[in-house]
C-alpha cells in the first residue's frame, strides 16, 4: 500500500468529499496488516479496505511491476539518496513498511477510480509504476466533470 498516496488523499479528503462522493481506499493487505498500518500511519477520514487476495486488483485488471523494473527503481532511489521515501526514519513506521514488504505483493500496482453507485466507471487512472499515482489535480478535474453535486 502506498502510504504517500494515502497521505495525499487524507490531506484532500474534505475537498474530494465536498464534490458529493465517498472516498474509499482498497489495499492488498489483510486485516491485521491494515490495523497495524492505520495504528502507525493513521488516522484516515475515509475507510481503507483490505483485499489480501487482490481480487479487486484482478477484476480491474491492474498491473504489476516486474522484478527487474522494481530493482532498477530501488537502485535509482539508492543512487539519488531517496531511500527515506521507501523506508521512513520513524522506527515504528519503518517496522510496518519492512513487515509489509516481506508479506505483501510489492509488485502490485494500483489505480484510482471514479465509480458511481450503479457501478459505472466515469474516470480512472491505472498506475504504470509504483510512484505513478493519479495526481490530486487530475482527481479534482475528474470530479468536477463527473461527480454529483454535493448534498
Amino acid at each position: 500500500m502506498c502510504r504517500n498516496f494515502l497521505a495525499q488523499l487524507r490531506e484532500h479528503a474534505e475537498s474530494i468529499e465536498e464534490k458529493g462522493v465517498s472516498l474509499v481506499a482498497v489495499v492488498p493487505a489483510n486485516s491485521e496488516q491494515l490495523k497495524d498500518f492505520i495504528d502507525v500511519f493513521g488516522p484516515y477520514p475515509f475507510p481503507i479496505l483490505g483485499d489480501p487476495e487482490q481480487q479487486a486488483y484482478k477484476d480491474l485488471r491492474l498491473k504489476k511491476v516486474s522484478a527487474v523494473k522494481s530493482g532498477k527503481i530501488i537502485f535509482k532511489y539508492l543512487k539519488e539518496g531517496r531511500m527515506r521515501e521507501i523506508f521512513p526514519k520513524d522506527r515504528k513506521q519503518a517496522k510496518i513498511v519492512r513487515k509489509a514488504m516481506l508479506s505483501q505483493d510489492v509488485y502490485q500496482l494500483g489505480g484510482t477510480w471514479l465509480i458511481d453507485t450503479t457501478g459505472e466507471i466515469h474516470w480512472h487512472h491505472i498506475d504504470e509504476e509504483p510512484a505513478d499515482h493519479a495526481t490530486i489535480p487530475a482527481i479534482m478535474e475528474a470530479l468536477n466533470k463527473h461527480a454529483p453535486t454535493a448534498p
